[in-house]
């Protein structure tokens, strides 16, 4: 039979005061098991005013089948010093794929939102659709306290993949980001009828559909409303951008851009894998927040953080958090703590360890 060597769930803290370097990351380890998934992992923190605030909240998939959700058990204090204590719990199956989290600025607690097979597959094809879950009530390590609702269904796909990404606003309504298997497109889905447990409180909308792009998605809220999407083109292999102007899917505006353009044609060779997006306290000269992006470089090996300089993101320069880690993730988990002077989390896998054997 063949034998997997060990998958490594890592987390990972930065504060802005210190040099961007890799070495400015302290690192700790979540989980190590056989099989943990293929690097599907998504991070948020708990924002003020709520119990465990500036803590982590994680979402990732363990083996093929379960959803686990991982609370951090203590606070960071700074980036010398990473907690070790995390309490899991599996919140769902159905072979779950490259989940996202968010907490609700209204109660502070999480919504996950990944894609699933909906159906046993059958001749190589999956009933592939997009899931939202909500906690409802405290704990959130209770799996009994988590709802499931079915947003969209995509359709055949040969495995239920795509990325997703998840957003929350001020007065809890839902933005999902989400990779069109069938057609090749970023779409996203929006529920402003809290809380979003029914399939027709959803609306979607494509986003890009030039090329096969859309993969490795993250969705991120400027001024609490106007929802912006990282995410990669395939066809192209590079890290693109789209932001909207205004604040419901129907009628979004959506500007496009790319951000890193990769130089390898071939699959799985450029940048913008597992994109994750979020926007940082700090302003640019319009009052907007400045997009921050986590994503890994499968041309040069390396996991990457990129600071936008405004909302547009204009200009977008990058640095290594984590270099020479062979596979990191195909999904990272980005985080910015407020209350710590915009401190950057980032959750991701590192398969640097993984190997092929047989035995008997």
């Amino acid at each position: 039979m063949t034998k997997f060597g060990n998958r490594v769930l890592v987390f990972a803290l930065a504060a802005l005061c210190v040099p961007r370097t890799a070495d400015a990351w302290s690192k700790s380890i979540i989980e190590q098991v056989s099989s943990l998934g293929s690097g599907h992992t998504s991070l948020a923190l708990v924002p003020p005013g709520f119990a465990g605030e500036g803590r982590a909240r994680i979402v990732y998939v363990k083996g093929s089948n379960d959803l686990v959700y991982a609370e951090e058990g203590e606070p960071n204090v700074g980036c010398d010093s990473v907690a070790t204590t995390f309490t899991t719990q599996t919140i769902g199956g159905g072979i779950p794929t490259l989940p996202s989290i968010a907490l609700s600025p209204v109660d502070g607690l999480p919504r996950v939102a990944h894609m699933a097979e909906e159906t046993p597959c059958s001749g190589g094809t999956c009933t592939t659709v997009v899931k939202y879950r909500t906690c409802d009530a405290e704990p959130c390590t209770d799996s009994a306290n988590w709802v499931a609702t079915t947003v969209a269904t995509v359709g055949a796909c040969t495995l239920p993949v795509g990325s997703t990404g998840i957003a929350v606003d001020d007065e809890d309504g839902v933005w999902i980001s989400y990779y069109d298997c069938v057609f090749g497109n970023l779409a996203v889905a929006h529920c402003d009828l809290p809380p979003c447990t029914l399939a027709g409180d959803w609306t979607v909308a494509t986003v890009d559909s030039l090329g096969d792009v859309g993969d490795s998605n993250s969705i991120a809220l400027r001024a609490a409303k106007y929802p912006a999407v990282s995410y990669r083109d395939y066809t192209n292999q590079r890290l693109k951008y789209a932001r909207c102007s205004f604040g419901i899917t129907s009628e979004c505006d959506w500007t496009v851009s790319v951000l890193d353009d990769g130089t390898y044609d071939a699959p799985y060779a450029g940048p913008g894998f597992g994109s994750s997006l979020e926007f940082s306290p700090d302003t640019d000269p319009a009052g907007n927040g400045r997009p921050r992006i986590a994503y890994w470089d499968g041309e040069t090996s390396e996991l990457l953080h990129g600071v936008c300089g405004m909302a547009s993101c204009a200009t977008f320069p990058t640095y290594a958090l984590a270099e020479n880690e062979g596979a990191v993730s195909f999904k990272v988990g980005l985080g910015l703590d407020p209350s710590n002077e915009g401190a950057a989390y980032v959750a991701y896998f590192n398969n640097e360890a993984a190997g092929c054997g047989s035995d008997s």
